[in-house]
């Protein structure tokens, strides 16, 4: 699939390793991708919508101290009277701040300097090819990156969507485009 991928795109995912290494990350997550996009011409459109570093950073932050559920998963269990706040309080006032954390961890025969690609990105970037072959797109871009992001249920896509940023309006300002 990469041999499919733009500069910009290949690019984009260098950069999504980049990001991991810097926060010394056990694997390449949604997260980094995210992060690396504000630098990809889709950056501008992110950055229209009021995307930021430190909202994508927070975001995430928000959902590690919830054991990794995003706002959407909050709210469904808000739904079933699950105050998941609440729990995470609970849980961190009898085993400390950042409990609920889950731990990465590295994988014993990588090898050095190799950070592996979680299940999350592996989720976007297959997202990112099927959108490709529906619009009939020979390569990837950082256009279908984005797209991956939002189809793929989590805290980018929620974080996104909270900016105004969906699939059916990126789908739309892609048809306007052509």
């Amino acid at each position: 699939m990469f041999e499919r991928f733009t500069r910009t795109a290949r690019d984009t995912v260098v950069r999504a390793v980049e990001e991991a290494k810097r926060a010394e990350a056990a694997e390449v997550t949604a997260e980094h991708l995210a992060l690396a996009l504000l630098a990809t011409p889709c950056g501008a459109l992110l950055a229209e919508h009021g995307v930021r570093r430190e909202d994508i950073a927070s975001a995430y932050e928000t959902a590690r101290r919830r054991a990794g559920l995003s706002e959407s998963d909050a709210s469904a269990l808000r739904a079933l009277a699950i105050e998941v706040d609440h729990v995470v309080g609970s849980v961190e006032g009898a085993h400390g701040t950042g409990a609920m954390v889950p731990r990465g961890r590295r994988r014993r025969f990588a090898p050095r300097g190799h950070v592996p690609v979680a299940a999350d990105t592996k989720e976007v970037l297959r997202r990112c090819l099927r959108e490709a072959v529906d619009m009939g797109d020979r390569q990837l871009d950082d256009r279908h990156l984005l797209l991956g992001l939002v189809t793929t249920c989590g805290v980018a896509a929620d974080l996104l969507d909270e900016h105004g940023i969906d699939y059916a309006s990126l789908r739309a300002r892609r048809r306007k485009a052509s």
